[in-house]
């Protein structure tokens, strides 16, 4: 009843078992795992030849990338915390009233007139 009452992480530390060791040992050689396929004719086997087990190296990878939280979190709020944070900082505009611009269209700026006067802005006014 005493094994009972403790938890598993501190059972596996008392037999050894540590992540590590478990990745080693057990994961590795199963992402590399091979699979031997026979030929048979008229009941004899007649050829073999060495595959790579894919059901097993999916398993093996899809295991390994779980243990690096490679995946978004099933409960949709934990969902929701992951991603990525985008922040739009409102940088001032440069000054364009010496270029005639349209939106969608740049053009060469406008010279000034002779008696020094811009341009008018294209631009909307707010």
């Amino acid at each position: 009843m005493e094994l009972l009452k403790e938890k598993a992480p501190e059972v596996m530390a008392r037999l050894g078992i540590t992540l590590d060791s478990v990745v080693e040992k057990k994961l590795v050689p199963l992402m590399n795992a091979v699979e031997t396929k026979f030929a048979q004719h008229e009941g004899k086997f007649t050829d073999r030849v060495e595959v790579n087990a894919l059901a097993i190296q999916l398993g093996a990878t899809r295991t390994a990338l779980e243990l690096l939280n490679a995946f978004p979190p099933k409960d949709p709020q934990l969902a929701a915390q992951v991603g990525i944070e985008v922040v739009m900082v409102d940088v001032p505009r440069p000054d364009r009233s010496m270029v005639n611009v349209t939106p969608g269209r740049v053009t060469k700026a406008q010279p000034l007139s002779g008696n020094g006067a811009k341009p008018e802005d294209p631009r909307p006014k707010d």
